[in-house]
């Protein structure tokens, strides 16, 4: 399960990718560039460059064309080659094996060795702490000694990945998953970088396009961060680019697809609410308005706080039950957005989820506050909702919601990005309390990938860590100036949430811990159900993209498990 940040889409973005070559020769140019065409597009641009062992949103891009990992999603979500031909699994064992012709941007052949470099990167906690960013590989994919690895209890040598000669590559898992090869095509940790460019070097070359080394079908040969970007073919890709060039457009909260769109300038637009009333009414532009839900939900989780408020059960349900999500989904977002249940398995990949979930129902909200001890709101601390947007009419409508039902007190608190980052883990002081919108990505509807598979990718992922106790904040607050290594730092983390956990999440988490070892599916729905009331994390909705879509594009297969639903893979686009 992947945070992906704030979530204000449909209403506004932000971004870019970028790359380019070495040792490019004439006679490589003129044999891979063999399409035509340009295709224009919007995507997320942070400018934290494209080292795929990192998570930023550039590096996102470097998925869908740019890098090419062992798979890549090919139409309808199947699983296409990659850089891997074929594979087979042996229960905890997965091999793949490797195409022969398969070349980097400077013409260094692409191996099972690099691959192994490349994932080994990824995983060590020290590549993300020298560049003060979140690691790609988020803990959710079992590979052997991972986990120990992050926390700093295995070497990176003992991971689960190695090399069977040039050409083959074996996985080593904790135990078996169904899914991997829906994770390695979603997840950057698996693209292969080329040792011989990056050991030793600074992070600073991933923001570079003459520096960076890539193996996709195309590259960057131009890039201006938020401004543009300009991809050409790979001169050494092993198949026929089909395009000559790519202009890749940054998501700005200034920025008018819509606009942008009708004047030729771009062959895609993700529309605004606002939008979507003049594009329906047009004969001509509503044929090409496509409907895409994301796995990706706006939802709010529960802030710091000294005021205790929130540690009781019935107030969090009475926050959670006092939100009318149709109402938002229909009169606020006007279609681009449907109603979430839970903040990472959404509707359209498992329609059960909205069963038993907490729904809309503002006079057991009214009870449940009343109950536990704030009747009518009387008494109640302020309640802020932080926000990384500005403004957020999703989080205005709840404020709304939850001053006509519950008699509170709100106040939305929208911020620009950089303010919202580093206020979002501020303890409010204790006449209030509140909470921080976050986006959350969810991962594949294959019931085991909802279960916890240790405790500390569970805590992470399902429980705010400031949402415990006041003595486990303020030990974490001190823990957070330790200087130490970043994985002794992420286990004395787990065993501080451990230690301050209540009794209900305990239960809840190995009610999961259950269904996930007897492969109960019946079970693992009342996990959910049970996590989902704990209520510390309120689903509001689920992102449904509005996306116009050129005719004359074709082979745009949306990337449903983004945010703004850029191709799943670059190489599948031409134009008439």
């Amino acid at each position: 399960m992947k945070k992906v940040g704030r979530i204000v889409a449909p209403v506004t973005m932000a971004a870019v990718m970028a790359l380019s070559m070495a040792g490019y020769s004439q006679a490589a140019s003129a044999a891979s560039s063999s399409g035509s065409g340009v295709f224009t597009f919007y995507t997320i641009d942070d400018g934290a460059g494209f080292d795929p062992a990192l998570f930023t949103w550039d590096a996102r891009q470097s998925q869908i064309g740019i890098f090419e990992g062992l798979v890549h999603f090919g139409p309808n979500f199947s699983i296409a080659q990659g850089i891997a031909t074929s594979w087979k699994a042996n229960g905890t064992t997965w091999t793949f094996y490797l195409r022969h012709n398969a070349r980097f941007s400077n013409g260094d052949p692409v191996t099972a060795q690099d691959f192994v470099y490349s994932i080994r990167r990824a995983v060590n906690p020290q590549t993300a702490a020298m560049a003060h960013k979140a690691s790609s590989f988020q803990g959710d994919v079992p590979i052997k000694n991972a986990q120990k690895i992050i926390e700093g209890a295995a070497p990176v040598s003992s991971l689960g990945v190695k090399a069977i000669g040039n050409y083959t590559l074996q996985f080593t898992l904790d135990r078996p998953d169904p899914t991997l090869l829906s994770q390695l095509a979603t997840d950057m940790w698996q693209l292969p970088v080329d040792p011989r460019v990056v050991q030793g070097k600074p992070e600073s070359i991933w923001t570079n396009p003459q520096t960076i080394v890539s193996d996709g079908p195309y590259m960057v040969s131009s890039y201006v961060q938020g401004t543009q970007e300009i991809l050409k073919p790979n001169p050494y890709y092993y198949a026929k680019v089909p395009l000559q060039e790519i202009k890749i457009l940054p998501f700005s909260a200034n920025a008018n697809e819509y606009l942008t769109y009708q004047n030729h300038q771009s062959d895609t637009a993700i529309l605004t609410p606002q939008d979507v009333p003049a594009v329906k009414n047009n004969p001509t532009l509503s044929k090409q308005l496509h409907w895409v839900q994301t796995a990706v939900s706006y939802t709010l989780q529960v802030s710091p706080s000294m005021n205790p408020a929130f540690s009781k059960l019935a107030v969090r349900q009475a926050f959670a039950e006092a939100v009318n999500k149709q109402v938002i989904a229909n009169n606020v977002l006007l279609g681009t957005g449907v109603p979430a249940y839970d903040g990472k398995v959404t509707s359209w990949m498992a329609p059960w989820i909205a069963k038993g979930a907490l729904q809309y129902n503002p006079t057991q909200a009214q009870h449940l506050l009343a109950a536990a001890g704030y009747p009518g709101g009387k008494g109640f601390p302020t309640v802020r909702i932080l926000t990384g947007s500005n403004p957020d009419p999703i989080a205005e409508a709840v404020a709304q919601m939850w001053q006509q039902t519950l008699g509170v007190n709100v106040q939305v608190d929208s911020e620009n990005w950089g303010t919202y980052l580093a206020d979002m883990t501020k303890v409010l002081p204790s006449n209030e309390v509140g909470f921080t919108q976050f986006g959350q990505s969810a991962a594949f509807p294959d019931w085991k990938t909802t279960m916890p598979l240790n405790i500390s990718g569970w805590q992470r992922t399902n429980v705010p860590i400031w949402s415990m106790s006041g003595g486990y904040q303020a030990q974490y607050e001190k823990l957070q100036s330790y200087t130490m290594a970043p994985g002794q730092k992420n286990l004395e983390s787990r065993m501080l949430i451990a230690k301050h956990e209540s009794p209900q999440v305990r239960a809840v988490m190995a009610l999961g811990v259950k269904a996930q070892a007897t492969n109960n599916a019946a079970l693992m729905q009342k996990y959910v159900i049970a996590k989902n009331h704990l209520a510390y994390v309120i689903p509001i909705y689920t992102v449904n993209n509005a996306v116009l879509i050129n005719p004359q594009v074709h082979g745009y297969y949306p990337m449903r498990m983004w945010l703004v639903t850029p191709p799943v893979w670059l190489g599948y686009i031409t134009m008439n």
